[in-house]
């Protein structure tokens, strides 16, 4: 059901009347609702238990009535970016019967003010809280909201009015992320801490060496992003923890021995994502490591790393049949040889390949590679000769698209997908590119 108020006049709409029809219509199993409001930049959509409000553009308001639309009770409501109401109106929580059995709240980016922060007082329910982008939120503020709450996951990026934890830190949480937070005291926060039951943590590693991380030894973790870790001299505490995801960024005082040593040690661990953005350390070495873990791998992000060539490249794609996304944002010396026109067929799941800033990479092979994995049956209208070897490429390629049905992004060399793309052409325009550069495909 689709509501749009540039044709149906919705905006003036009288609130009972939206209530009442939103209510009646998100009650129902498989249901969806998206009501398009009349400046086109906010979307509201929801199905049975679950809310989610989207703005296009910050500071966008939503009408009072739209966050108590709902009759039945709510498991997750998101109104990240949205303008709310007055501390009056969001308030106490509790009293609302939509909200009485809410899991996870996200009221990241809304600008709350401190007054809002104080009225606001969550259901007991609420396990999972986002405040990431709350400029007004300090250690006072948050101890005092989650003074009567257990709550397991808290999300605070980029609050960068956090200092001193210990009002927030003392209790077992399960997930937090505090990236962004440049003033918080990290070892402080390590030492108050109750790990046991930590399975991911997010932290910004500015001026930090690490000290404190060894008090996750005793915790289940399994995802760990350190953004900014310029500091960080050795990956041997972190090798000891039984990680499967892991972000670092800007660490670039390691080695790439530092990281090849990581993934040898911990060849039997079922990685499936491994982020090391302006890791300028990072170069053969790793990639060759990483590689032998690879068989579960699902998402890699190589941008702006150290010198990675084609090799690095068409061993990582061979050893990684369920990547869904590879990002290679800056590999100026890649120009795509034995592993772009196989992508498809070695990772059928690929979803995004990012080349941004790979201006090694013709744009016409990309347009090519485009119409192979997106249009599985592209190569039938190949017209122009192309050698062979390259067609039969291009149906293996062609078939397995078909059974998966993913629709994969391709990023050129200006971060542009294929459909912001200033020109389009069909597959024999791309052909001449791919009879000059066959070693791609082969």
């Amino acid at each position: 059901f689709s509501v749009d108020s540039a044709m149906s006049g919705f905006m003036v709409w009288p609130d009972y009347l939206l209530e009442h029809l939103v209510g009646l219509l998100s009650s129902r199993e498989g249901f969806w609702l998206r009501v398009v409001c009349i400046s086109m930049r906010r979307v509201v959509e929801a199905a049975p238990r679950y809310l989610h409000v989207q703005c296009d553009t910050a500071g966008d308001a939503i009408p009072r009535c739209s966050i108590r639309l709902f009759s039945c009770p709510l498991l997750e409501m998101s109104l990240r970016g949205v303008d709310l109401p007055g501390p009056g109106d969001l308030g106490d929580m509790t009293q609302v019967a939509a909200w009485s059995q809410l899991r996870l709240l996200d009221l990241s980016c809304c600008d709350l003010s401190e007054a809002t922060l104080r009225a606001l007082v969550l259901p007991r329910t609420v396990e999972t809280l986002l405040l990431d982008n709350t400029a007004e939120l300090d250690d006072q503020l948050l101890g005092d909201l989650l003074r009567e709450h257990t709550l397991q996951s808290l999300s605070v990026n980029h609050c960068k009015n956090l200092r001193l934890p210990p009002l927030w830190a003392k209790r077992p949480w399960s997930s937090l992320h505090v990236d962004g937070c440049y003033m918080l005291d990290l070892p402080c926060l390590l030492s108050l801490g109750s790990w046991t039951h930590l399975a991911a943590f997010s932290c910004d590693g500015e001026d930090w060496d690490g000290n404190g991380l060894e008090a996750l030894l005793s915790s289940p973790c399994q995802s760990l992003q350190i953004s900014f870790g310029g500091e960080l001299t050795d990956l041997s505490v972190v090798s000891r923890l039984p990680l499967t995801c892991l972000g670092l960024r800007k660490a670039a005082t390691l080695s790439d021995l530092h990281f090849a040593e990581l993934f040898d040690c911990s060849r039997s661990r079922p990685w499936t994502h491994v982020s090391l953005p302006e890791c300028v350390g990072v170069s053969h070495a790793t990639v060759d490591t990483l590689s032998q873990v690879g068989a579960t791998l699902r998402s890699v992000d190589l941008s702006w790393v150290g010198e990675l060539v084609d090799l690095d490249i068409d061993k990582l794609t061979l050893s990684a049949p369920l990547l869904e996304t590879l990002v290679l944002i800056g590999a100026k010396q890649l120009s795509g040889k034995g592993w772009l026109g196989n992508l498809g067929a070695r990772c059928p799941l690929v979803a995004t390949c990012d080349l941004t800033s790979a201006n090694a990479i013709d744009d016409d092979v990309l347009e090519f590679c485009d119409h192979v994995f997106v249009v599985a049956r592209a190569w039938h209208s190949i017209s122009q000769p192309c050698p062979a070897a390259i067609l039969d490429r291009a149906r293996v390629v062609a078939e397995r698209r078909c059974r998966v049905a993913l629709h994969p992004v391709l990023k050129n060399y200006y971060g542009s997908v294929q459909a912001d793309w200033t020109r389009r052409k069909n597959a024999a325009d791309c052909a001449e590119a791919v009879r000059q550069k066959p070693e791609i495909w082969l």
